[in-house]
């Protein structure tokens, strides 16, 4: 029983429009990919009315739209993590400066884990991470005192030493000359803590200390990987491999670590490469990367390629890339998305690639499929995937602010009916024969709500409810008690007298619906809601029931109803059981399955008979979802 949540979608819904049936045949396929992102620009923007709780996931949302339809929005990473009681929430790494934990200045809002941020980073246990029973504190061992930590947001937006780690997001902490020209910024990820040490000039140090304390942990290291593990060798926590990179995206992978113990805690000595750091071409400020994963949190499935660097994986990073030129500097973007498993392919109406651009050109890529396996944490230009031009999107087009829609409809189709597997998309220039032809773009790293989204729009379910067929012979209970699960004869307080102040067919119909409302409402309040159509979205303990009225004039015009020598009249229910097929039960005799009709079934189109007229049964219908 769903009680208050139940008006309120009811009170919703009530002012939909009917659904509107968008099927795309075979003659709308051989349409280009162009021709049909603009001719379904319309319905895929259609006004939002809620989302369905119900179907949200860990990594998507489902939408009902105000023209019935439906629109389901994935990512490639999590954006809900389960909180106490099971329950799916919104992800919230954005930095507050009301934490939980006493002595501490920062923390991240909403997620299944926590970090904590003193108010200087010198202070023993500065930093703390937590998920579940376990902890990681730790503290730079040559912090100046004076230094103060600040949320990003406060940052002075002059100071471009912070654009390219902290753009747009408000998930960092910062503390500023942490050491003599060396600044360190914290940004909290779905799936980790992004450390960044900032070094402004060539005259930073280039080693960098740190003191960790374990709690319920001990560190383990194997092929150069160190991870924090528990007692039963689970691995909660581990250190991602570390690089650096120049102002001009120069990368290196030349950063060591070794890890030591201290007494009761370990000192974690990070050393930048030298040679790299006093090269001539090296373009202050540098940027340094020791990011601490939380393994498990969570899977991100996007990533880009970098031919200049083709040994280089940059699944961590919070931007991507596409462009340049072929033979130099080409650059392409990898991304997968989960697809939902409950819609059928004939359903969907449209389905497109969004993205969000950050900076450098106007772009003029491409989704394509993906033909092979790929991993983000491992996947370089020198083992990337091939894909295939067939079936490719639209050039990508600007639809609002700074976002990018590709359409992808065919695509997605072809992997939710299996006859692809889906690898995902790779984003390129279709050419790729200009070097300064790049665009940087947001990852699924980045902050919400700039993550790259797949949209899917879709007529309906392929879900019939809850309620298998159930045989009823009782004389005792009629259409509308069987329908409803309410074991009795309903007739809702219609009455000869309410019916024959009716003047047409219409008018009984009204009367019939405000009688059946009024009824519902007093004895199934929590347990009933109004839905639009036959194929409307309902929750998974629930099943779909239909109502619908039969009038049949004597000839005279006038309503004068008793079902004897005069005019005929009467209401029937049915219920949709989880096979498709709809279920009756005429008046006193028994109960049977609707021959003809199956879950694509519309009651519409159904012919109902009774008092010898072979279609009785013949107002619009009228449909409502009834609670288990």
């Amino acid at each position: 029983m769903k009680g208050d949540i139940y008006m309120k979608i009811k009170k919703i819904i009530i002012c939909l429009l009917l659904t509107m049936l968008i099927s795309l045949g075979t003659t709308s396929l051989a349409k280009s990919e162009q021709d049909m992102a603009e001719a379904q620009s319309v319905i895929q923007d259609a006004e939002r009315s809620f989302e369905l709780m119900e179907l949200r996931e860990n990594n998507s949302k489902t939408y009902l739209l105000k023209d019935g339809t439906y629109e389901y929005v994935g990512y490639a990473e999590d954006i809900h993590y389960k909180d106490a009681d099971g329950k799916l929430k919104e992800i919230d790494n954005a930095i507050t400066d009301k934490p939980r934990k006493d002595g501490y200045t920062y923390s991240n809002t909403a997620n299944a884990w926590h970090t904590y941020f003193a108010e200087c980073l010198c202070k023993k246990n500065a930093v703390v991470i937590e998920k579940d029973d376990y902890k990681i504190t730790f503290s730079m061992v040559d912090a100046k005192t004076q230094s103060r930590a600040m949320k990003s947001s406060a940052l002075d937006k002059s100071e471009s030493i912070f654009d390219k780690v902290l753009a747009c997001d408000n998930r960092a902490v910062v503390y500023k000359d942490a050491m003599k020209n060396v600044d360190v910024a914290y940004t909290v990820t779905t799936c980790g803590l992004k450390e960044d040490i900032l070094l402004r000039n060539a005259s930073a140090t280039n080693i960098f200390k740190f003191d960790f304390t374990l709690d319920g942990l001990s560190v383990f290291e194997k092929e150069g990987i160190v991870s924090f593990v528990n007692g039963g060798g689970e691995h909660i926590f581990e250190l991602a491999p570390m690089y650096m990179e120049d102002a001009n995206g120069k990368y290196c992978d030349k950063v060591s670590y070794t890890i030591e113990e201290n007494h009761d805690s370990y000192i974690l000595t990070i050393i930048a490469d030298k040679e790299f750091l006093n090269a001539p071409d090296t373009q202050f400020p540098v940027i340094i990367d020791p990011s601490i994963m939380i393994t498990g949190a969570t899977d991100t499935f996007d990533t880009y390629v970098d031919q200049e660097y083709p040994t280089k994986n940059y699944y961590l990073a919070t931007a991507q890339w596409t462009g340049g030129q072929y033979g130099i500097n080409a650059m392409r973007t990898y991304i997968k998305f989960n697809l939902p498993t409950n819609i059928p392919a004939a359903n969907i109406s449209s389905a497109y690639l969004r993205i969000e651009r950050i900076s450098y050109a106007a772009p003029t890529i491409k989704a394509y499929r993906v033909t092979g396996n790929w991993a983000s944490s491992s996947v370089t230009w020198n083992n990337k995937p091939g894909y295939t031009s067939t079936y490719a999107s639209a050039t990508a087009y600007n639809d609002s602010g700074n976002w990018y829609r590709m359409n992808a409809t065919t695509m997605v189709k072809h992997w939710i009916d299996g006859v692809y597997s889906n690898y995902g998309f790779v984003l390129k220039e279709p050419s790729e024969s200009d070097t300064n032809q790049k665009t940087r773009f947001y990852s699924s790293d980045a902050s919400s709500p700039h993550k790259p989204e797949l949209h899917i729009v879709f007529s309906s379910y392929d879900y019939y409810g809850c309620r298998p067929y159930e045989t009823q012979n009782s004389t005792g209970i009629n259409c509308a008690g069987y329908a409803l699960d309410y074991p009795s004869w309903i007739n809702f307080g219609i009455t000869l007298d309410g019916l024959n102040n009716c003047s047409n067919e219409a008018e009984l119909w009204t009367y019939t619906k405000n009688k059946v409302s009024s009824w519902l409402s007093s004895n199934m309040p929590s347990e009933y809601r109004s839905i639009s159509s036959y194929n409307s979205y309902i929750y998974s303990n629930d099943w779909r029931v239909v109502l619908r009225i039969g009038y049949k004039d004597d000839g005279d015009g006038i309503v004068d109803i008793d079902n004897l020598y005069n005019d005929y009249y009467d209401f029937h229910w049915w219920y949709q059981t989880n096979t498709g097929q709809w279920a009756e039960k005429p008046g006193q005799t028994p109960s049977h399955l609707v021959s003809g009709t199956s879950g694509s079934t519309n009651p519409y189109y159904v012919s109902w008979p009774c008092f010898g007229y072979s279609s009785f049964y013949n107002s619009i219908c009228k449909y409502y979802e009834i609670a288990e």
